[in-house]
C-alpha cells in the first residue's frame, strides 16, 4: 500500500512554531501535489482576557468577540500570505474555527478527511505542561490520521530531576 498525502492540515496559532510546521507542510505538499488546509482556531473564551484591556470599557461582549475574530482572521491571512511568497502551484485553503483548539483541529481533520496533520509544538515540560496541557499532544492521541509535530529550533530537553 502506497502512502499518499493529498490533504495536509496545518493548525496555526500564527507563531514561529507554526511557521516552521507550515514550511514542512509546503515541502510535503509539493512532493505529493497535496492541498494544504491551514486551520486557525480562535479560542474566544481565553482571548477575551487578553484583549479586554485593548477595547473600550464600554464595548459590549458581542463587539469584543467580533473584534477578536476580525483581528485573528487578519493575522491568519497575513501569516499565510507571508509564508507562501515564491511558492508556485501550491493549493492552500484557509479554515477559521471558533472554540477549543484541540477539539476544532480534530473536527477539521475529520471534515476534510486529512491524510496528515503537520503542527508545531511549544515543547512545554514540567508543571507548566501539567497546568497548560498540550494541544499538540491531544491532537496526536486523537487524530484520525498521522501527525507530524515539530519543536522549535532552540528547544533544549531537560531531564526530570528524578532521572538526573
Amino acid at each position: 500500500m502506497a502512502i499518499l498525502f493529498k490533504k495536509i492540515l496545518v493548525p496555526t496559532d500564527n507563531s514561529e512554531n507554526s511557521r516552521e510546521a507550515f514550511k514542512y507542510a509546503m515541502n510535503i505538499a509539493e512532493i505529493y501535489e497535496a492541498i494544504i488546509y491551514v486551520v486557525h482556531v480562535i479560542d474566544i473564551d481565553h482571548l477575551e482576557e487578553f484583549y479586554k484591556f485593548e477595547t473600550s470599557p464600554y464595548a459590549s461582549r458581542v463587539d469584543m468577540k467580533e473584534n477578536i475574530v476580525k483581528k485573528e482572521m487578519k493575522e491568519t491571512e497575513e501569516f499565510i500570505n507571508k509564508n507562501i511568497k515564491g511558492e508556485k502551484g501550491l493549493k492552500i485553503e484557509k479554515i477559521i474555527k471558533k472554540g477549543n483548539p484541540f477539539v476544532k483541529i480534530i473536527i477539521a481533520a475529520r471534515e476534510i478527511e486529512a491524510d496528515l496533520i503537520v503542527m508545531g509544538t511549544h515543547g512545554r515540560t514540567g508543571l507548566f505542561h501539567v497546568l497548560m496541557g498540550s494541544v499538540a499532544e491531544r491532537v496526536v492521541r486523537t487524530a484520525p490520521c498521522p501527525v507530524l509535530t515539530l519543536k522549535t529550533k532552540d528547544f533544549k530537553f531537560k531531564l526530570p530531576c528524578i532521572l538526573v
